[in-house]
């Protein structure tokens, strides 16, 4: 037999395809519609895929899929033939993925009673199943079972029951609505240890409509047996309760049930049960309907669930009341640290009630990140600036999550990312540069559902960086003898800081009379968030006789007269035997095609120049030291600089040439030394000014420098 088949290109019908294949195998169809005659049984170890395997038909997570489409989906319809039922499982490991399953009298999908023997790990998933007359999907004696990623609708009785001994099977991200059951949408009873999660069911509404997920039998048959996990479910608007649970061992957890109004409460603990947990879950705005609705109840009648615990919910907006305990004795239940709607927790103004012997104290001062979708943002977040930076670059984690098909969009501070396909649990890694101070980031995200949800947090960085500053270098001054000090003003220091608001102060001030001696002077920069740095400098006072030098300067100058082009003068013909005789040697001195007319020469003077006083304290203190002190003084050249005084005049008795007033501006340097050792040094500047006769006829230019100098000094006094 063949490990995998084809229908209908190998074998007409469904049924003729697993006949034929061998045990394990795959039978593969194709889209179409498909009219059974009778019920397929699936009565071997195979896998049934139709074309839309592993695909999403959940019209929340925005499926692709169409149903009732034959070109795309392989649907098999009950109605010509009026079956009862459409596919029954009777043997193990029977996968039935990617089919369109509709329209049958009784239960579309199913395994037969507690009579047979267990089935093992049977898979009903990725299917859209509606029209059933009783049970969308029906499965007894199964354990180790998945019924996943189903689109569930229109079914007169439970759109999935799993009972009669089953053991261990898992319910999860199926979407059920138009159930018409007067038990549950999704039931089990008499089935051990199950996990039901991430399903979402909700209208509900036909008038025989009762509860979203029962967990346990009415007739207590369950009572002591071990129900399983109830996590991360999404239920509304249901006309009876959204969870019953009437098994014991039963976790509830991550549940969101709103808009209910059935007869007893979102979330229905019933029976003689014990050891059940309810933590996380998001129990608000039900009730409004013809009976009292409560958030949670627990008990009923003479029925005193024990040992349960209620934490870490948020429970609000239940106008019936928040939690009702059927019972006033000892010991009280423990429903500590749950969010009732007001931060003064529940039975006060804006808080859900309680009935009963309830311990709620703590409560939460705020919601619990529970309900969906929901998002967790950091703490406030405190950092450091950024070496030499107003600001500083901070990285933080946002997460997001919902139960639904998942999230669609999150953003933080401008930021947004779209989320496809969406995912139930999304983290943000930012990384942003924030300004010093305290900015707040609000992040938001949004699920398939349409709804959206916010959290912020302060990014605070300070500025823990001081400036800088940097006073003048130590100022000397001299006063005559007799004098007691002199008004000093001195340059500001140099401050910078990181950020752009700083300012200094420096004592004494800037214009202050300093006395004889050594004054230090301190300057302090602060910030404007207080951080500070300071530095100090000496302005030193000293009595001193004023000093000054003779110096014998010899320096060798040159001019060069530049013309770019020939130049000619016209000869007037009327003008007399001198004129022409001038204008001729003019033309003559024009016409020589001299380029350049350079004169070269020496100057030789005598000046006298004043020493600093800071050069004369820094020569007193080393004589005072006994050190000798010796001086000397250079000719800086090429700093030297020229300017034109006058107009060209014409030179007595030279035609052709003409007379120009130069000044020479010659930089000197004078150095002390103290040992060998340099301790003052400064400039001063000869000016020189020299009649110089040149040939300079209008359109030329002048270039003068000092080209070389020698300086001695002659005396002090």
């Amino acid at each position: 037999m063949p490990s995998e088949v084809f229908v209908p290109s190998e074998y007409a019908t469904i049924q003729e395809g697993i006949n034929a294949v061998d045990a394990g195998g795959t039978v593969n169809v194709a889209a179409g519609l498909y009219s059974p005659t009778a019920t397929i049984m699936a009565n071997k170890s195979v896998s049934i895929l139709g074309p839309q395997a592993d695909v999403d038909p959940r019209p929340n997570c925005m499926t692709t899929r169409i149903p009732g489409d034959p070109t795309t989906e392989a649907i098999v319809d009950g109605t010509l033939s009026n079956l009862t039922r459409i596919f029954r499982i009777t043997a193990n490991d029977v996968t039935i993925n990617g089919f369109e399953i509709r329209n049958g009298t009784g239960d579309l999908v199913d395994s037969p009673n507690a009579l047979t023997p267990i089935k093992l790990r049977p898979h009903v998933i990725y299917n859209i199943i509606h029209g059933a007359g009783d049970e969308g999907v029906q499965l007894r004696r199964i354990e180790e079972g998945a019924i996943s990623y189903n689109h569930i609708y229109d079914t007169a009785g439970d759109g999935i029951n799993i009972c009669c001994g089953s053991d261990n099977n898992t319910i999860s991200y199926n979407e059920l609505h138009a159930i018409r059951s007067t038990d549950a949408g999704i039931a089990l009873y008499q089935a051990t240890n199950s996990i039901i999660e991430y399903n979402i069911l909700y209208d509900m509404t036909a008038m025989v409509s009762d509860d979203g997920i029962k967990l346990g039998d009415d007739t207590g048959v369950d009572e002591n047996l071990p129900g399983g996990i109830i996590r991360n479910n999404i239920i509304y608007n249901i006309n009876e309760d959204g969870i019953v649970v009437i098994m014991s061992d039963t976790l509830v957890e991550g549940n969101e049930i709103y808009d209910s109004r059935g007869t007893n409460g979102a979330l229905f603990l019933d029976g003689q049960t014990d050891n059940i947990t309810i933590i996380n879950n998001c129990i608000h705005d039900n009730g409004d309907g013809p009976h009292t609705t409560y958030g949670i109840r627990v008990g009923k009648a003479g029925n005193v669930p024990t040992n349960v615990r209620v934490n870490g919910n948020n429970i609000f907006n239940n106008p019936d009341g928040g939690l009702f305990y059927n019972s006033m004795a000892a010991p009280p239940l423990d429903a500590e640290n749950n969010w009732w709607g007001s931060e003064d927790g529940p039975n006060t103004p804006g808080g859900d009630t309680t009935v009963g012997n309830v311990d709620y104290t703590p409560w939460l001062t705020e919601p619990a990140a529970v309900c969906n979708p929901n998002i967790t943002c950091p703490d406030d977040i405190t950092v450091a600036n950024d070496p030499g930076e107003c600001s500083a670059l901070v990285s933080y984690e946002v997460v997001a999550r919902s139960n639904d098909c998942g999230i669609t969009e999150i953003s933080c501070n401008g930021r947004t990312e779209t989320i496809s396909p969406p995912l139930q649990m999304v983290t943000l890694a930012e990384e942003q540069t924030f300004p010093v101070g305290m900015t707040e980031v609000t992040c938001s995200t949004t699920n398939t559902s349409g709804d959206s949800a916010t959290c912020s947090f302060f990014v605070i960085v300070e500025d823990t960086e001081a400036p800088t500053i940097h006073c003048p270098e130590d100022i000397q001054v001299g006063v005559t003898p007799g004098e007691a000090g002199t008004v000093v003003t001195y340059p500001d220091p140099t401050v910078s800081d990181n950020c752009p608001v700083v300012t200094h102060t420096c004592s004494p001030p800037s214009g202050s009379f300093f006395p004889l001696g050594v004054t230090a002077v301190t300057c302090m920069a602060e910030d404007s968030a207080g951080n500070m740095s300071s530095c100090s400098f000496d302005i030193t006072v000293i009595e001193r006789s004023p000093l000054s030098l003779e110096l014998d300067l010899t320096l060798s100058k040159d001019v060069q007269v530049v013309a770019e082009a020939n130049l000619d003068i016209q000869v007037n013909d009327t003008q007399s035997d001198l004129e022409t005789t001038n204008a001729q040697q003019s033309m003559e001195c024009i016409r020589a095609q001299r380029v350049y007319d350079w004169v070269v020469f020496c100057t030789e003077s005598l000046r006298t120049v004043s020493v600093p006083d800071a050069c004369i304290i820094q020569i007193l203190s080393c004589q005072n030291e006994g050190n000798d002190v010796t001086s000397s003084c250079d000719v800086l050249p090429n700093a030297s600089t020229f300017t034109i005084l006058d107009d060209i005049r014409p030179a007595p008795g030279r035609p052709g040439f003409g007379t120009v007033p130069i000044q020479f501006s010659v930089p000197i340097l004078i150095k002390y030394t103290c040992n060998n050792r340099l301790i003052c040094e400064f400039e001063v500047t000869i000016d020189t000014i020299d009649e110089v006769e040149l040939c300079y006829p209008e359109g030329t230019s002048i270039i003068a420098s000092v080209t070389a100098g020698d300086c001695f000094i002659v005396r002090e006094f």
